[in-house]
């Protein structure tokens, strides 16, 4: 089950949220392979990766293997195709495990390449006046209809302010059934990842954290029943 966390826009929290539900899939008995595809390392440091909690001991397609706080961490290796590189992440493919592949926000070729291979696409968005300038983007991906494997996350979400309250309840209604799920505001999640721990070591009772796990119980699910997944919120 190959899973793409992409957005259309960055500084969304893309990585954020694929490294949290990497480690909810992970806590759940899942086999989870992550990949960072945006250049920026972002993604192992999300999930926590410090010195001593690395085993550093494989080389995986050329690429370097670790494991951090039970995620198996791969690189694509340098000066690869695109093409390279999806035949690298379908090889990690199973039907017992799962892979994480984070894509940067303006990657578009390496997206489409990966999407036929996908099980879902999910598309990590904020609710403020940014992401109401990315609107004609969102929307275009929320009518696409050349596939049925691009759902959307909100990221950040806190109704107790007004204006992003309104943003929500807005993009809740432009992407209907697409929406998959969402995930409030917790400051925990800048601090735990300042501290380089997971969240789930450094604030076991983040909101946040409840959410990314609800969202990781809800893939499982989709996985072992081989349905589509399902829509809306709960």
């Amino acid at each position: 089950m190959i899973l793409l966390f992409q957005s259309p826009k960055g500084g969304v929290g893309t990585s954020t949220v694929a490294a949290n539900i990497a480690l909810g899939l992970a806590e759940r008995g899942v086999f989870v392979t992550a990949i960072d595809l945006t250049g920026q390392g972002a993604l192992a440091l999300c999930l926590g990766d410090v010195s001593g909690a690395i085993d550093r001991s494989g080389e995986i397609d050329g690429g370097a293997a670790v494991v951090i706080a039970g995620v198996r961490m791969v690189s694509p290796g340098e000066d690869r195709s695109a093409a390279e590189i999806v035949a690298a992440i379908e090889s990690h493919d199973s039907d017992d495990g799962v892979v994480i592949v984070d894509i940067a926000s303006g990657d578009r070729q390496v997206l489409d390449l990966l999407l036929p291979a996908a099980a879902l696409r999910l598309c990590v968005l904020t609710p403020d006046p940014a992401t109401l300038a990315a609107l004609p983007l969102v929307y275009r991906d929320a009518q696409a209809t050349r596939d049925d494997r691009t759902f959307f996350l909100l990221n950040r979400v806190d109704d107790r302010l007004r204006l992003g309250r309104d943003i929500a309840a807005m993009l809740r209604g432009l992407l209907g059934d697409r929406l998959f799920g969402t995930v409030r505001r917790d400051e925990a999640v800048g601090e735990a990842l300042a501290m380089m721990e997971t969240l789930a070591s450094f604030a076991p009772a983040s909101a946040a954290l409840g959410d990314f796990r609800a969202i990781a119980n809800r893939l499982v699910a989709d996985r072992d029943d081989a349905t589509q997944p399902q829509r809306g919120i709960a």
